[in-house]
């Protein structure tokens, strides 16, 4: 009988170890891959606000949020008070933004801050882009130094840049819708002309300069419409000159047309097909190297943009898919767990069960025994 019962005994406690290790395997890589998806959404500001904070109304009910040890709650939280507050946040936005540690997840992407600076964006007064601009002189004082150390040891940590990587072209994005500012445009300036524009390390950073400094020409001749803007960047692209020279990258020039090609995706789809008409019907009478590159040009841009947009809804129906993986495996955690704790009370009683047994052998073990010497 006691041999029987350690028998299901041993059963069980195998059954509980198989448990274990489908719980870790059904769940961790999973959600692991969703976070990945979630992040990368995130970084560009492509979320929703959790309806418990969006039904949040004052500063002091959001503060638990800006609080949270949650990267993403934070993040959140920082949008929603923006969109209570609006040009009253800046202070506490500053301090956000100044307070947040340098911290980078997985990817290396410092969610809070960059949200902090988007935003500085969606306020739009000049408070706000002279706090961007305050942002980036700041860290840009730093890039000698950085770079320094960097050609001293290959091996220089990314953490030691202040976020240098992303935050500096996320705040020359936003600074964008001012580049008829001089201060805007000396600041870029400055960035695409320093003697390390080439460096690799400043890519993004030098690709968004140059589109301020492009767009600040451009409203300096007085064009400010999509079609002439369009008509100009073109141009732009075409006056440029080679990109590779000896088989050696002209960094400048490849930031600039870059730059240009950035600037021509912003514009709608409609204007795009209007003009590509236009010049497909100019086309006709005149046959010229440049017109032929103005519509090649065109064609890739919109190529680009519909790719563009095809990610962006592939990004999002996959973040949906991830989200509904992981209430599914939630669910069968939580139904293993479930079963997990009924079989731990079928294992409680049957140790009691086996202790019973084992003390009531004992007692007729002990009374044969008495009846023995009895006996004797």
């Amino acid at each position: 009988m006691v041999n029987n019962n350690m028998k299901e005994l041993k059963k069980i406690h195998v059954f509980f170890y198989f448990i274990s290790i489908c719980i870790l395997f059904f769940t961790i890589t999973p959600v692991s891959a969703f976070n990945m998806l979630e992040q990368s959404a995130w970084s560009t500001g492509d979320f929703d606000i959790p309806q418990k904070i969006k039904d949040v109304n004052t500063i002091s009910e959001l503060q638990s949020f800006l609080n949270s040890k949650d990267d993403f709650t934070r993040m959140a939280a920082v949008r929603r008070l923006g969109e209570i507050e609006g040009p009253n946040s800046l202070d506490t936005l500053i301090s956000i933004f100044e307070n947040e540690a340098t911290k980078f997840d997985d990817r290396m992407i410092p969610l809070v801050r960059l949200e902090v600076i988007r935003a500085f964006g969606r306020i739009g007064t000049p408070q706000a882009k002279n706090a961007l601009m305050s942002i980036l002189k700041d860290i840009w004082e730093q890039v000698p130094d950085i770079l320094k150390e960097r050609q001293k040891d290959k091996r220089y940590p990314f953490y030691n840049d202040r976020d240098f990587p992303q935050v500096g072209p996320a705040l020359l994005k936003e600074l964008y819708k001012w580049s008829g500012d001089r201060d805007v445009y000396e600041m870029a300036s400055d960035i695409v002309n320093n003697d390390e524009a080439d460096n690799l390390y400043l890519v993004r950073t030098c690709q968004r300069a140059w589109e301020i400094c492009i767009k600040n020409e451009a409203l300096n001749k007085g064009i400010t419409g999509e079609k002439e803007t369009i008509i100009y960047l073109l141009q732009y692209r075409g006056d440029i000159g080679p990109l590779h020279e000896s088989g050696i990258i002209n960094y400048r020039n490849a930031y600039k047309s870059t730059a240009a090609t950035n600037i021509l995706e912003d514009f709608s789809e409609a204007t795009f097909t209007s003009l590509l008409s236009e010049l497909k019907e100019q086309q006709k009478t005149e046959q010229s190297e440049s017109l032929r590159r103005r519509i090649g040009t065109l064609n890739a841009v919109l190529r680009t943009k519909k790719e563009n947009q095809e990610k962006l809804e592939d990004r999002r129906q996959q973040i949906i898919e991830a989200k509904k993986q992981r209430d599914e495996l939630e669910a069968q955690q939580k139904q293993i767990m479930e079963m997990r704790k009924m079989h731990q009370e079928e294992l409680e009683a049957l140790i009691q069960k086996i202790i019973k047994g084992e003390e009531l052998r004992h007692e007729e073990w002990q009374a044969l025994k008495q009846q023995r010497v009895e006996e004797k």
